[in-house]
């Protein structure tokens, strides 16, 4: 049993710690259950969990690349006029178009250039590498039926596999809400009650990839074709709940928006209850048409 050190009981006025008393304070607490237990992942999910944060240790390095070379345009007075979009392929001929009096700045550039192009497509290999793994897997039904949720693909589903695996060892959504630090703050007392903003607890990682894919339910509900391959093999029931979740989420969005909620209220709002839609796809038995 691996315990949460963080979450293990501690009286500020000890001033004498020793082993032995160590031991005998973690029997007392284990014995009346003030002791939480941590999973402890296994080989399977800590190495799929390596390969995407390697991912995204890579996609940090490639955004930074990308902000050295638009500071570096800038510095120059060189703004690209050819769209909104950066970065595509009339971007890239652009700013390879671009030379400098002095040949120390074109030499910077091309530096910059070649390492974003490097890091693009190393990103792009990782990509097909997870897809591939992520489909032989252990847990293979559940990633492929999270899926079929608008704004979660591949990656995040994946990750929310790795990072917590049986989705089963949650009792409630309101303890996987928590666990991902999506409930808000509170500091009551008697009748005056005070809630703040979320408690941010639990895996940060895991909870921005959440608050990313509920900007998809912004849009009206719908399956485009996209999401229709991806829900391919996916059971009824799944495929439901999916469509259950897409339509509560944008009334949902758009009724805060009525009330003149903040977007970031809102969006945090929403993510609560989209955890609360995968924790219920956790806990059904059928994930793929075959399964039985």
């Amino acid at each position: 049993m691996v315990v949460a050190q963080a979450k293990t009981p501690k009286s500020p006025g000890q001033r004498v710690k020793t082993d032995r008393r160590d031991a005998q304070l973690l029997a007392e607490f284990l014995a009346t259950g003030h002791l939480t237990a941590v999973r402890v992942p296994t080989p399977e999910h800590e190495a799929l969990r390596d390969l995407i944060r390697c991912r995204e240790d890579l996609k940090t390095k490639e955004t930074n690349s990308k902000r050295q070379l638009n500071s570096m345009m800038l510095r120059h007075g060189r703004i690209f006029s050819g769209g909104k979009s950066l970065w595509t392929k009339r971007h890239f001929d652009w700013l390879e178009a671009q030379r400098f009096e002095f040949e120390g700045s074109n030499e910077a550039k091309d530096t910059y250039i070649g390492e974003v192009r490097r890091y693009g497509a190393r990103l792009e290999e990782l990509d097909v590498r997870i897809e591939a793994i992520s489909a032989t897997a252990g847990n293979a039904d559940l990633i492929h039926a999270l899926r079929a949720f608008k704004g979660i693909k591949t990656l995040t589903a994946a990750t929310v596999v790795a990072e917590l695996g049986d989705l089963k060892r949650f009792p409630s959504a309101a303890q996987f809400a928590s666990f991902l630090g999506l409930t808000p703050s509170e500091q009551s007392s008697g009748d005056a009650r005070a809630r703040g903003s979320i408690t941010k607890a639990g895996d940060k990682r895991l909870r921005s990839m959440l608050v990313e894919a509920a900007w998809a339910y912004w849009r009206s509900p719908h399956v485009s074709r996209e999401l229709e391959a991806r829900s391919e093999g996916v059971s009824a029931q799944v495929r439901d709940l999916a469509w259950q979740t897409q339509k509560r989420l944008h009334r949902r969005l758009f009724a805060l928006q009525h009330r003149h909620v903040s977007v970031k209220k809102a969006l945090i709002a929403v993510t609560r209850e989209l955890a609360c839609a995968i924790w219920a796809l956790g806990q059904k038995e059928c994930l793929l048409q075959d399964a039985r």
